[in-house]
């Protein structure tokens, strides 16, 4: 869910900001902010901002609360990538040839159909990579997680946290057994994004023959 929720968020913010570059850089400077912050620091961002004292007592009248619940999960991973995802973005649509553009517009197109039916075929790899390395980081994600949400068995326990969880009750060979099952779907995200990669750099080639 939080894949799903930072890669269409990453997608819309990036579209807006390359077609309406007035604000870019003070728009670059805030959603990078969080990336020099360290997770735990987010975390406890977070769970200050939606606590029960504050934001958390607004949204309990809607019967939402993302402190130490599922949903909180959600919330962290989200915060956490979010920016990641933009600046990937980003710096891949900038990537492509502003002259592409103006001639899609000078054919009748608006920014909205420029970016549906050009831009994103164009960076149709970089937005699958994406994915793969936001799937991957929510994975393997703690601080933030831990800070929100806890740790509680089989209710906010997540991969990570989960070898956490076992290395402090003395099951070593479960938190082994979970950091096995991180690396093995690590490796298999890491495989996936050289195929697409190595498909994007034949298809470049293949462009310039023809």
């Amino acid at each position: 869910m939080a894949t799903f929720l930072v890669s269409v968020t990453s997608v819309i913010i990036s579209q807006k900001i390359h077609f309406n570059p007035k604000h870019k850089e003070i728009l670059k400077y805030i959603y990078s902010f969080p990336l020099s912050m360290p997770h735990l620091v987010s975390g406890l961002a977070l769970i200050t901002l939606y606590g029960h004292n504050n934001l958390g007592k607004y949204l309990e009248i809607f019967n939402i609360d993302f402190v130490y619940t599922p949903s909180g999960i959600v919330l962290a991973l989200f915060f956490i990538n979010l920016p990641y995802a933009i600046i990937f973005l980003n710096s891949a649509m900038d990537s492509v040839d502003d002259s592409i553009f103006f001639t899609a517009n000078n054919l009748g197109l608006n920014n909205f159909k420029v970016f549906i039916h050009v831009l994103i075929p164009l960076i149709r790899q970089h937005i699958i990579t994406m994915v793969l390395l936001i799937f991957s980081r929510c994975l393997g994600e703690f601080g933030a997680v831990m800070m929100l949400v806890g740790v509680t068995r089989m209710k906010t326990e997540t991969l990570a946290t989960s070898i956490f969880l076992n290395m402090t009750t003395g099951d070593f060979d479960v938190a082994c057994g979970v950091a096995i099952i991180l690396m093995l779907i690590n490796l298999f995200i890491n495989l996936m994004i050289k195929i697409i990669i190595k498909e994007k750099s034949v298809g470049d080639k293949n462009i310039y023959y023809k």
